[in-house]
């Protein structure tokens, strides 16, 4: 392990968080203290020292964060109209909440996110969730 070179612990964490914005952004400072497991304060400092790297952006109405390089992406994104099923713990599943209006509707939340985290496959349809599924012989 001679190549092992230190990391500044402060550098990490914006590193962390850069990655889980561009693997999941538009999201939340509640969503990204979800993921790293913190709280939306802490969340929502990180957020905020990325400066001019991340753009604020609202979402159904929720303030959310977005990489400023991505931006234009999302701006000229067309909305898919593809059928998917998605596995048990699926990362659009896992990376989303329970919270997130626009890609669940309420009733259900309970049926997608389970007791004991567990987590349903999801029948997704133009990016939202509309139903659970499973195989059978």
């Amino acid at each position: 392990m001679r190549d092992w070179s230190g990391q500044d612990p402060d550098d990490a964490l914006l590193q962390i968080t850069r990655r889980f914005l561009a693997a999941h952004g538009p999201a939340t400072r509640e969503d990204y203290a979800r993921w790293w497991a913190m709280t939306p304060a802490a969340a929502g400092a990180l957020l905020e020292r990325l400066g001019d790297e991340a753009t604020p952006v609202e979402d159904d109405g929720t303030a959310a964060w977005l990489l400023t390089a991505h931006a234009g992406e999302v701006e000229a994104a067309v909305p898919s109209r593809a059928v998917r099923l998605l596995p048990a713990f699926d990362q659009y599943v896992v990376a989303a909440t329970r919270h997130a209006r626009g890609l669940l509707p309420g009733d259900l939340a309970g049926r997608v996110y389970r007791a004991q985290g567990w987590l349903s496959p999801v029948l997704l349809v133009a990016g939202r969730m509309d139903g659970i599924w499973r195989y059978e012989r």
